[in-house]
This record gives structure tokens, C-alpha cells and sequence, in this order.
């Protein structure tokens, strides 16, 4: 009987991960991230007509969402699909999966926050934390509505 190691089933798995976690310590704890234009004027009301191709549609959102960072959003977003990316190993139920994705990206963007309080110039805001919580929870909830998994193939070896 052998045992299940995911982290080292297949090591290549973890490099969007890894990446995106750099990145994202990088831009919290040492610079600034860079603007995202296109998001950043549509988010603030921008000079959308300006824009080439670019088709937006209103929605009436009955709360005041002016909190809502959208690079935290995104960046969060990105690092829970590469997480569950790295860590679907074909043997773990997605209903087990996602919720662990959701709670270790949580917790690494409160860390993040928190890390912001020793830099000068920098500020930790829970708003921040509740960006990350809401780019995290959309990418896992389109990850389950999908029902798309990224089980690696098997190898030929077990095709005896």
C-alpha cells in the first residue's frame, strides 16, 4: 500500500502557486502594485467610451461596494485556482479540496495584512482582507459550479 503525498506526486503543479505567492508577498510587503487600467477606470467610472472594444454592462448592486479592491480581488482569485490546481491529485474530493483552498487563501491574505503593519508607508485594512475573501470565494465558486477538476492523467505504467 503506498502513501498519498501530493506536494511531490507532481512538483510542476505548485510553480503557478509558488509564482503567484511570491507576487503577492512582493506586492504587499515591498512595493506597490502596479494599476490594472482597464479594470481600475471601469471600477472607478472612467472614461469608458475611450476604450476600444470594450462592451459594459450595469448592474444595480443594492449595497455600497466602494470597499471592494479589485487587485486584491484578482490576485486572490488567481492564487486559489493555482492552489487548487496544485493540490487536486485525483484522490481528494473537490467538496473537501475547495473549502481547504478557500481557508489557506484567507489566511495567507490576513498574514499579508498583517505583515503591512511593520511597514512604514504601509496600511493593513480588513477591507483588504474582505477583497481577498470575495476574489477567493468567486474563483472557488466558479471552480465548483463548473465542476472542472484538474486531476492529473494517469500515468501509462497504471494502465496494466
Amino acid at each position: 500500500m503506498s502513501t498519498r503525498d501530493p506536494i511531490r506526486r507532481d512538483s510542476k503543479r505548485w510553480v503557478p502557486a509558488a509564482v503567484i505567492t511570491a507576487l503577492i508577498c512582493y506586492w504587499s510587503l515591498v512595493a506597490s502594485p502596479p494599476p490594472i487600467p482597464l479594470v481600475d477606470d471601469i471600477v472607478s467610472g472612467g472614461d469608458i467610451a475611450s476604450m476600444p472594444s470594450v462592451t459594459v454592462h450595469a448592474a444595480v448592486v443594492p449595497i455600497d461596494v466602494s470597499w471592494f479592491d479589485t487587485r486584491h480581488g484578482l490576485a486572490y482569485a488567481a492564487l486559489a485556482r493555482s492552489l487548487e490546481y496544485a493540490l487536486a491529485d485525483g484522490e481528494t474530493d473537490t467538496t473537501r479540496l475547495l473549502p481547504l483552498v478557500f481557508c489557506v487563501t484567507i489566511c495567507f491574505g490576513a498574514v499579508m495584512e498583517i505583515g503591512q503593519l511593520a511597514r512604514f508607508g504601509r496600511v493593513a485594512s480588513l477591507a483588504d482582507v474582505a477583497s481577498n475573501a470575495v476574489g477567493a470565494g468567486a474563483a472557488i465558486t466558479l471552480s465548483a459550479g463548473r465542476r472542472r477538476s484538474f486531476t492529473p492523467s494517469s500515468p501509462s505504467s497504471d494502465r496494466t
